[in-house]
């Protein structure tokens, strides 16, 4: 493994790494707010649609849904409704039953952000926890 490929394998275990519940908490509000803004992504790549467009179908600012689709703000229920009001589409909600996986996020914004464009394949995005450590990346 290559020292860039260590190092990537090192901040990923720290972001993994928890001094306390609070954080915890935080990261997995992050990871489901970036579920939201990978689907919104994908519809907006459909449709056609620039973040300016978005932000005028919501009246509010660009910077603002920058903020959202770069992870500094969180969305909140209500945006979510105006949301799918200016792309025209429901969120589906489903509920499933934890599993010992870590699963990565498909966002783009979020892999270039954290630079976690690593190639992988569908399959190889699921860790067991407690194996992340001993994981390779080729």
């Amino acid at each position: 493994m290559s020292s860039n490929d260590q190092q990537t394998m090192q901040e990923l275990e720290s972001l993994l790494s928890f001094e306390n519940e609070n954080e915890k908490l935080e990261l997995e509000a992050e990871l489901l707010h970036l579920k939201f803004v990978g689907v919104i992504e994908e519809l907006m790549e459909q449709e056609g649609i620039t973040k300016a467009e978005l932000a005028e179908r919501l009246s509010t600012s660009k910077s603002y849904i920058t903020q959202l689709f770069t992870g500094d703000k969180l969305f909140n229920i209500k945006t979510l409704v105006k949301l799918q009001r200016a792309l025209n589409f429901n969120f589906k909600v489903d509920a499933d039953r934890k599993k010992p996986f870590f699963e990565v996020v498909e966002c783009t914004k979020f892999r270039k952000r954290f630079g976690l464009d690593l190639g992988r394949s569908e399959e190889d995005s699921k860790y067991p926890l407690g194996e992340m450590r001993s994981r390779q990346i080729a």
